[in-house]
């Protein structure tokens, strides 16, 4: 009897997150408390972390196709980002900021999207470009 009151006060282990391997994206996990999936593109040498919004399972596939057909631009959508970012009156400049993720959220629109950059001397914000139509369109920062 004691051995079934100790179970009912017992901790269980935490469920590993769900995983699903992308033929050209590669392992993808789920994050329960965000209902994201999380995972990291490998384009012209170097890492690009993603995430894509929604629970089921594979991730939503007008998502995924959406961040596959930009990481064949991914440079030229960067750099069109960072232009927002970076007006000739701003003293940032480009090579300020470090891109950290891309994430594509809304599945009835995937070609919006938000890049997300930390700025050198801002380290504790997150300034981000969201793009409306496949074009950057709005900046902010988040603390």
């Amino acid at each position: 009897m004691f051995r079934w009151v100790k179970t009912l006060f017992e901790k269980k282990p935490p469920a590993p997150a769900p995983e699903f391997r992308h033929p050209e994206l590669g392992l993808l996990t789920f994050d329960s408390d965000s209902d994201m999936w999380n995972g990291s593109a490998h384009r012209d040498g170097r890492e690009i972390p993603f995430v894509i919004g929604g629970r089921e399972c594979p991730p939503n596939p007008n998502l995924t196709s959406a961040l596959l057909q930009l990481l064949d631009r991914f440079a030229q959508a960067e750099s069109s980002a960072l232009e927002l970012l970076c007006p000739p009156d701003v003293p940032a400049t480009k090579t300020d900021f470090t891109f950290q993720c891309v994430s594509f959220l809304r599945t009835n629109a995937p070609d919006e999207f938000t890049f997300a950059f930390i700025l050198e001397d801002d380290a504790f914000a997150i300034w981000r470009v969201e793009f409306v139509s496949g074009l950057p369109k709005y900046t902010g920062r988040d603390d």
